[in-house]
C-alpha cells in the first residue's frame, strides 16, 4: 500500500555537517481496513525545503525506538567505503534500554560509495517520521537506506 502525501511547512529543523535542512511536517489520514492487512508499509514522498525529494517507506509493525543518536555516527563511518551494486554496508548499535538499532545503505546501482549528506538526509528523514524505522531514498543518489530499531542486543563481531 503506498500514497504520495503533500508536506505542508511546520518548522521541524534537522542538521547535518554539509547545511541545515528545514523538513515539512506531514498531515495524513490513516485507513484502517480491519483484517485485510496484518502489516501495513507507509510509503510517501517528503520533500526538505532544498528542493531534495525524499522517497519514504516507513514501518508500521515491530519495535519502537529513537535510533537518532547514531545516525551521524554510520553515515560518517560508511565514507570513502565503495559500495558494490545490489551490496550492502550496515551497522548495529546497542541502546541502554536493551534495544538496538540497525542502520543500512543498499547500493541500487554501479559501485561507489554513499554520499554523507544523502544518508542523513535520509535516515533523520525516517527517524523524525517514522516511529518503528523504514527506508528512504534522496533522489538523485543510487542508495537505500534503512533504519531499523529492534529488540535485543547486537550480535557479537564475528573475527
Amino acid at each position: 500500500m503506498s500514497a504520495l502525501f503533500v508536506a505542508r511547512s511546520s518548522g521541524v529543523s534537522i542538521s547535518n555537517s554539509l547545511h541545515l535542512a528545514q523538513f515539512h511536517k506531514l498531515d495524513f489520514i490513516m485507513i484502517t481496513f480491519g483484517s485485510l492487512l496484518s502489516a501495513v508499509v507507509l510509503s510517501m514522498v517528503v520533500r526538505p525545503s532544498l528542493g531534495q525529494s525524499v522517497s519514504l517507506s516507513c514501518i508500521t509493525t515491530g519495535t519502537s525506538g529513537d535510533c537518532s543518536d547514531f545516525i551521524s555516527s554510520f553515515c560518517s563511518s560508511i565514507q570513502g567505503t565503495t559500495i558494490g551494486q545490489l551490496n550492502t554496508i550496515s551497522q548495529c548499535f546497542n541502546r541502554a534500554n536493551g534495544t538496538r538499532c540497525d542502520l543500512f545503505a543498499l547500493n541500487q546501482n554501479t559501485a561507489l560509495a554513499p554520499p554523507q549528506a544523502a544518508c542523513l538526509t535520509a535516515l533523520q528523514t525516517v527517524s523524525a517520521v517514522c516511529g518503528q524505522g523504514g527506508q528512504a531514498v534522496v533522489a538523485g543518489t543510487t542508495f537505500q537506506f534503512t533504519l531499523d530499531p529492534n529488540l535485543g542486543e547486537c550480535a557479537p563481531p564475528t573475527s
